[in-house]
């Protein structure tokens, strides 16, 4: 019984949110709580709810702050090099732009962490993608594909879990996997340059064509902090050294670096209040979409659904 309301949980939730029905927010919040009504868990499902939500808080606290971190230094410039130096490069040439974005995801996720790469490709290419007019589908596609075949790196998580659970080597497991990766990486490059290809395509056809001069309004402007392009790309590094090292959790990273933000860029306390009110909308999409996902997972968990899927799909290996 808690094995099928499980998956008739999943499957309501996926089917409600695909058909629009329900905004995610929504359904993962009534979605799981209904379940745990019906399979007359009753009262119960509060104390769920709140494990699921403690369980998830430092997720939701890194985010949170990493978006207001490379928000802020964002705003002070740190990504305008870079942009600027992709542009001489690719031009305004989409079949370029989108196997670049394949090959920076492929260079920043070298250390396995996924929350690393993510924070830092979208911040970088997103301005790029806008100021050409690109669909920000292919920023995210290509992010992933390159994040995604880089996940097997040794040092990586899901193969150092890997192979803790199958009881091996590291390496023995890895290069048996090494070809397969290389593979991997070719077919992100190739189907990012098919994906941008298609998009130069569509953009030539557009009745107006995006503006590449990438003129900055001069409210943004005053923003630019160019004199202290170095301390921030220092900051950026150690932030996220300190987050890969795993010896500082990523929330307490994100937080000190935050407020190291703040106080070197925009040192005015009335410009700091702008600053994270600029950014605070982002950030409470992201806490609130994480929380709703706290109830999911506090409720699918904590009342044995989860445990049950996995003991029916075990049980149905021969």
């Amino acid at each position: 019984m808690p094995a099928l309301l499980g998956l008739l949980t999943l499957v309501a939730l996926l089917a409600v949110i695909m058909t629009r029905r329900l905004s995610p927010l929504v359904a993962l919040i009534v979605i799981p709580i209904a379940a745990a009504l019906i399979g007359g868990y009753g009262l119960e499902t509060g104390t769920f709810i709140t494990t699921g939500i403690k369980n998830l808080a430092p997720v939701v606290a890194m985010f949170v702050f990493a978006i207001l971190f490379f928000g802020v230094l964002t705003d002070a410039g740190l990504f305008e090099p870079v942009i600027s130096r992709m542009l001489r490069v690719v031009g305004d040439r989409p079949a370029w732009i989108v196997p670049g974005t394949v090959l920076l995801a492929l260079l920043l996720h070298l250390d396995g962490s996924g929350a690393s790469t993510f924070l830092v490709v979208i911040p970088a290419m997103r301005p790029l993608y806008d100021a050409l007019g690109m669909d920000r589908r292919l920023l995210a596609a290509a992010a992933a594909m390159g994040a995604g075949v880089m996940n097997l790196v040794p040092w990586g998580g899901p193969t150092l879990r890997a192979a803790a659970a199958l009881e091996m080597p590291v390496m023995d497991l890895y290069l048996p996997l090494l070809p397969a990766q290389l593979t991997g990486i070719a077919a992100a490059i190739g189907i990012a340059a098919y994906l941008g290809q298609r998009e130069a395509s569509r953009l030539q056809s557009a009745p107006a064509m995006a503006d590449t001069s990438r003129s900055v309004p001069p409210d943004i402007e005053a923003l630019r902090r160019p004199g202290r392009f170095w301390i921030n790309v220092g900051l950026v590094v150690a932030v996220i050294g300190g987050m890969v090292s795993g010896k500082i959790p990523p929330a307490v990273c994100f937080m000190v670096g935050t407020a190291l933000a703040l106080t070197i860029n925009y040192p005015n306390l009335a410009l700091q209040r702008q600053r994270v009110d600029a950014h605070a909308r982002a950030a409470l999409m992201m806490a609130s979409i994480l929380l709703a996902a706290g109830v999911f997972t506090g409720i699918l968990h904590e009342s044995g659904m989860l445990t049950a899927m996995a003991e029916a799909g075990a049980g149905l290996v021969p």
